[in-house]
C-alpha cells in the first residue's frame, strides 16, 4: 500500500515536472489570474500551466480594482500571448500601466473580437495609462474601446495585407482632467482613404464624446501612416499659431519660419471634416460657421497638427 503511494506520488511529480508552463513575470498580472481562480495552483511564483489558460475565451478584469490600494498595477502582461482562445478581454476600471515597448503584447492573440480599456467615471477612475497600442495583426477584432488617463494614445491598426471592417472605435469615456482635450492617432494603412470615408473605413463607427457646457472632455482623432513625432514634426507644433482665438471672422494664421504648407481642414467638435483650404493665405475666413468648438488640422507633406478654435458670434 504505502508503494502504491510513493508510486503515486513520484508519478504526480513527475507529471508536473513535465507540464508545460506560461512565464507570468509580472506579479500583479498573475495575482490577478489567481483572484479570476484560473491560475490552479494559487501561488504566485512567476508562472502558470499553459493548459490552465489556453481554453479561456473572456478575460474580464473589471471587479478586480481596489481603491484603496494604487499598487496594484499592472505594466506587464507578458504570458498573455499564450491565452490563444481569448477573445474578450476587459480591462475597464482596472490599474493598467504600459510603456511603449510593451504595445505589441497584445498582437499574438489572435482570435481577440474585443479589446476593452476604458473607465466608467472619472469620479472613480483608477490608472489607464496605455498611450502606445498595437493590435494590427487582430484580424477579428471588432471593438476597441480605449481611455488614456495620462494623455494622447497612438493606436496602430496598419496592415496592409488586412481589411478590417465594421470595427468600433469607442473614445467616447470620460476624462479625469476635463481640462485636457485629448488626441486619438490611428495608425492606418490609407490615411488618405480613412479621411475621404472610403472603403473598408466606411464600415467603421469612432464614438467620441460630447463636450460638457464647458466644451470640456473632448477627444480628437486622426488617421496617420505614422504616428511619432520627428523634429520637423515638433517644429510643425511650435512655430504655427493662430489668433485671435476665440475668433468671430478672420482667423489669422502666424507662420513663424515659413513652413510649407499644403492645405489646412477645419473639423467639427466630433472629429468630422467640414472643409479643406487649399489656397492658404495668412488667414482663414470662417464668418459663415456657427458659434461654438472647431479644429483646423495643419497638414505640411505628411506632417499634420490639430489646433483648437473658438468661433464666437
Amino acid at each position: 500500500m504505502i508503494l502504491h503511494k510513493q508510486l503515486f506520488f513520484m508519478l504526480l511529480i513527475a507529471h508536473l515536472a513535465t507540464a508545460q508552463t506560461t512565464a507570468i513575470p509580472d506579479e500583479n498580472f498573475e495575482q490577478a489570474l489567481i483572484d479570476l481562480n484560473i491560475d490552479s495552483d494559487g501561488v504566485i511564483n512567476g508562472q502558470v500551466l499553459t493548459s490552465d489558460i489556453s481554453d479561456i475565451i473572456e478575460l474580464d478584469f473589471t471587479n478586480l480594482y481596489d481603491p484603496m490600494n494604487n499598487d496594484f498595477i499592472i505594466t506587464d502582461f507578458t504570458g498573455i500571448e499564450d491565452f490563444t482562445a481569448l477573445e474578450i478581454l476587459n480591462l475597464s476600471n482596472a490599474w493598467v500601466e504600459l510603456s511603449e515597448e510593451k504595445a505589441s503584447v497584445f498582437n499574438s492573440n489572435l482570435n481577440l473580437r474585443e479589446f476593452r480599456a476604458d473607465d466608467s467615471s472619472y469620479d472613480t477612475s483608477p490608472l489607464i495609462n496605455i498611450p502606445h497600442l498595437v493590435l494590427n495583426n487582430l484580424n477579428n477584432l471588432e471593438l476597441i474601446s480605449l481611455i488614456n488617463n495620462n494623455g494622447d494614445t497612438h493606436l496602430n491598426l496598419n496592415n496592409p495585407n488586412s481589411t478590417l471592417v465594421n470595427l468600433t472605435i469607442d473614445l467616447s469615456h470620460e476624462y479625469w482632467d476635463p481640462g485636457y482635450n485629448r488626441t486619438v492617432c490611428i495608425n492606418v494603412s490609407d490615411p488618405q482613404a480613412a479621411a475621404d470615408n472610403d472603403y473598408p473605413y466606411n464600415t467603421w463607427n469612432i464614438i467620441t464624446p460630447e463636450p460638457d457646457v464647458n466644451g470640456y472632455t473632448y477627444v480628437l482623432y486622426n488617421f496617420s501612416s505614422n504616428c511619432y513625432l520627428s523634429t520637423s514634426d515638433f517644429d510643425l507644433q511650435t512655430k504655427i499659431r493662430v489668433y485671435p482665438n476665440p475668433v468671430k471672422d478672420i482667423l489669422k494664421i502666424e507662420n513663424l519660419d515659413q513652413i510649407k504648407l499644403d492645405a489646412i481642414e477645419l473639423y467639427s467638435f466630433n472629429g468630422q471634416r467640414i472643409k479643406t483650404f487649399s489656397n492658404i493665405d495668412h488667414s482663414l475666413n470662417l464668418e459663415n460657421l456657427k458659434s461654438g468648438l472647431y479644429f483646423i488640422k495643419v497638414i505640411s507633406g505628411n506632417r499634420s497638427r490639430f489646433i483648437k478654435i473658438l468661433k464666437s458670434e
